[in-house]
């Protein structure tokens, strides 16, 4: 590009002046515009370029009234020349999945399966026999036990089907006194025989005798009154004597209490409780026993299972829900330790904090080889 458009080119200093500082400067010229200056202290020839775009009221500060030549340049206003910046590409994000909404909904409940149509395992017991006792009426206490006749028949079913006892050595009494208690235990130790196993479930209502404190289970003929529960109750103790005097073995499952009150906490002795020493539940030679609660507690049902809770877990327990309890490893056999420590989680876990069960007992005995598994606890 030459320094200066036509008609200057061949006369440089026609288009240069001298400032009163001694600076040389020219204009420099395009297309008949002024576009910038070029400035040095010396000759012509080491003028150097100052500076770009100065308007020409710059030019006339700096060098005086201009020449015709500036004036010609600048009658016209110089266009501003700018050279657009390239624009980035515009970039579009990766659309942002939106954050998944959490329901903050309440705890979906529990739900308890039914336990009443049994477990068939296949097992045989031939050298056991049992005797189911289910009392729901107690005509003369007042109060009965709510589901005591489910409970029984999911018990018998389940010594039948799962364990395997023979049905003719099963004996189910839903109704009974004293002496019908004691004459089915008598005819299951006979069944059993040396060495084998009586099993003995209640449900129904429990005491304690007056005199020593022993535990009782009372029959469905019992009056309201502390002595007749002395008289015409079954100590628990005295179950056990009568199957040992055959030389077989017994499992006394009771889903009673001995403080006097029903499965609703009620007193059946219009108000009197009973009271249960701690030690009453002592270990026999060839008994165990699994009790549902401690000595001053209320065995209660269980809400929506139409059963007692202690009876239901327990069941449920034998049909394969406590198998692997207490070392997470399932291995088709349910013993007494595992069966105890899964009931007493499962009624802490559904609420039921009247009762804790006691078992009193060999905890390696195998009691089912059920394999169903149980709900989520």
């Amino acid at each position: 590009m030459a320094l200066l458009g036509p008609p200057y080119e061949d006369d440089l200093q026609k288009n240069c002046w001298r400032s009163r500082d001694d600076t040389l400067l020219v204009a420099k010229f395009e297309n008949g515009h002024l576009s910038s200056l070029i400035e040095s202290r010396g000759s012509p020839d080491d003028w150097t370029h100052a500076s770009a775009n100065v308007d020409v009221g710059y030019v006339r500060r700096a060098i005086g009234p201009a020449p015709s030549v500036v004036a010609r340049a600048t009658s016209t206003p110089p266009p501003v020349i700018v050279t657009p910046t390239p624009t980035p590409p515009v970039v579009t994000p990766p659309p942002v999945a939106p954050a998944p909404i959490v329901a903050t909904t309440p705890a979906a409940p529990l739900v308890l399966p039914p336990i009443d149509a049994p477990i068939r395992t296949g097992a045989r017991a031939a050298k056991e026999a049992a005797v189911v006792i289910g009392l729901e009426a107690y005509p003369f206490l007042g109060a009965g036990v709510p589901y005591a006749h489910r409970d029984a028949q999911a018990f018998a079913d389940l010594l039948l089907y799962t364990r395997g006892v023979p049905g003719q050595n099963i004996q189910t009494l839903q109704s009974g006194a004293r002496e019908q208690i004691l004459s089915a235990v008598e005819r299951a130790a006979r069944d059993a025989g040396p060495g084998g196993l009586v099993w003995v479930y209640f449900a129904g209502h429990g005491a304690a005798n007056p005199s020593n404190g022993e535990r009782v289970l009372l029959g469905d003929d019992v009056r309201a009154d502390v002595q007749a529960f002395e008289s015409r109750g079954v100590a628990v103790s005295e179950i056990e004597r009568t199957v040992a005097a055959t030389g077989a073995r017994a499992f006394l499952m009771l889903d009673t209490c001995y403080a006097g009150a029903s499965r609703s906490g009620a007193s059946i002795l219009g108000g009197t409780r009973l009271l249960v020493p701690a030690y009453a539940v002592i270990r026999t030679a060839g008994t165990a026993q699994w009790n549902a609660a401690g000595p001053d507690q209320i065995s209660g049902p269980l809400p929506g299972t139409d059963h007692g809770a202690f009876t239901y877990f327990g069941v449920g327990a034998l049909r394969g829900w406590a198998d692997g309890e207490l070392d997470a490893k399932r291995d088709g056999k349910i013993t007494a330790g595992e069966a105890q420590a899964y009931v007493a989680r499962a009624l802490r876990r559904t609420g039921t904090n009247t009762q804790q069960p006691v078992y009193v007992g060999a905890e390696d005995l195998v009691l089912s080889t059920g394999s169903e598994m149980g709900p989520p606890l």
